[in-house]
């Protein structure tokens, strides 16, 4: 009969230095892995840093556009957007469709070196797109439109402030690029919306909802239907 230390039992002085070895080498590798963050850590940024980038602007050249085009006033442009590979400006005019249907402008920019300073060139009126839905033009006092943003999807979102002192809620839709025509709504949320709750006054007021708009997207490549982000913001609390 073949003895415990045949059978493949160790002694009791060796089967105990595995599990204190083992637990060793976990709080070793715990310790470099902390030492390894400590030294990767962020560098700390003030609060201020973040807010405030080092940017600044500089002051190029004017040109004064056309007044009309093709018999559409050309005015009242609150939201601009650049179209980097058609190399071309949208413009989103703030007429409550009372001028004109409610529209945006096609533009493109030409600018020229004069004497070592970027000046412009020409900025001229391609096209006049009017918005509309389900093939209507929005009547006079429907919608204020301030922003608009190009998506990756031949198409653009434009922000509108509303009119609350009508009843007309602001509101942030798609339009094709294109056509003009309304694609969908998006859904915005109860705080925005003026209205009285509990008898106080809710909601963006008159004249003081949505006006900057943007996009923040993965690309812009043909067929892009990866997820995009979309900021809006209110011209006052």
């Amino acid at each position: 009969m073949k003895s415990r230390t045949e059978m493949g039992d160790r002694p009791q002085h060796q089967s105990n230095w595995w599990p204190r070895l083992r637990h060793a080498l976990v709080l070793l590798i715990a310790t470099v892995g902390l030492i390894g963050l400590t030294s990767c850590s962020l560098p700390q940024v003030r609060a201020e840093d973040r807010l405030f980038l080092d940017i600044s602007l500089d002051f190029l050249d004017a040109y004064e556009l056309t007044t009309e085009f093709e018999g559409v006033p050309v005015g009242g442009l609150s939201g601009w957007v650049y179209d980097r590979p058609r190399d071309r400006l949208y413009a989103v005019s703030d007429d409550r469709s009372n001028v004109a249907p409610a529209r945006f402008y096609t533009l493109k920019l030409s600018v020229e070196d004069r004497e070592g300073a970027i000046a412009i060139q020409s900025v001229n009126v391609e096209s006049v797109t009017t918005l509309t839905e389900n093939g209507e033009p929005y009547p006079p006092g429907a919608i204020d439109a301030e922003g608009i943003a190009l998506s990756p999807r031949q198409s653009v979102f434009i922000s509108s402030e509303g009119a609350a002192d009508a009843g007309i809620p602001p509101f942030i839709h798609e339009f094709d690029l294109t056509t003009g025509e309304l694609r969908r709504r998006l859904r915005i949320p109860d705080r925005y919306i003026p209205q009285e709750v509990d008898g106080q006054p809710q909601g963006v007021q008159d004249n003081a909802g949505f006006e900057a708009l943007t996009i923040c997207s993965g690309g812009f490549e043909a067929n892009y239907q990866e997820p995009f982000r979309l900021f809006v913001g209110t011209e006052s609390a």
